[in-house]
């Protein structure tokens, strides 16, 4: 282990090593992303990562400059997490979701509004070309941990089980 390319194949290459199982999809626009599945949620919901690499729009004149600082780019770690939110819990799981963020390991819980669905989004930074392959796995350990942690909770919210009133006291 050691520095590897954010490449997807590269990156594939380095989750299989590692027992894991990941699949390079292209977008219509033709962009790289991989795709690992994760374990299944305590109610046998089939989960996923997707894993893609974004740089930012820098001009033509950055990028020649070969200043590091132009040479940033993200790993983006986007997990939807496939629990539907009943209509009357929007507010609710909106709440909720911001007091997971203050208390997580990392913040990255977020509600697609329109779609009603929760996901967990992390960046990590890089400059240059490269990530620690160790980072990069233990990145997705982390993130499968904090799922397991909160989907719980999370589900009871969005079904309206619970209110977040009860957890709070």
């Amino acid at each position: 282990m050691g520095m590897i390319d954010i490449q997807p194949a590269a990156m594939k290459e380095e989750f299989q090593k590692a027992g894991l199982i990941a699949d390079i999809q292209k977008s219509d626009q033709g962009e790289e992303k991989l795709v690992l599945p994760l374990t299944y949620d305590a109610k046998g919901r089939a989960r996923a990562l997707l894993l893609s690499v974004y740089r930012p729009p820098f001009s033509k004149e950055q990028k020649e400059t070969k200043d590091e600082q132009y040479n940033l780019q993200f790993l983006q770690f986007f997990i939807p997490i496939p629990i539907p939110i009943i209509d009357n819990q929007m507010d609710e799981m909106m709440r909720l979701l911001n007091m997971l963020n203050t208390v997580s390991e990392l913040p990255g819980f977020f509600i697609l509004e329109n779609d009603r669905v929760p996901f967990f989004r992390y960046n990590m930074t890089c400059t240059g070309n490269k990530v620690d392959s160790n980072l990069l796995v233990m990145t997705v350990g982390l993130l499968l941990y904090i799922l397991e942690k909160y989907s719980d909770i999370i589900d009871k919210i969005a079904s309206g089980s619970k209110r977040l009133s009860e957890l709070e006291s």
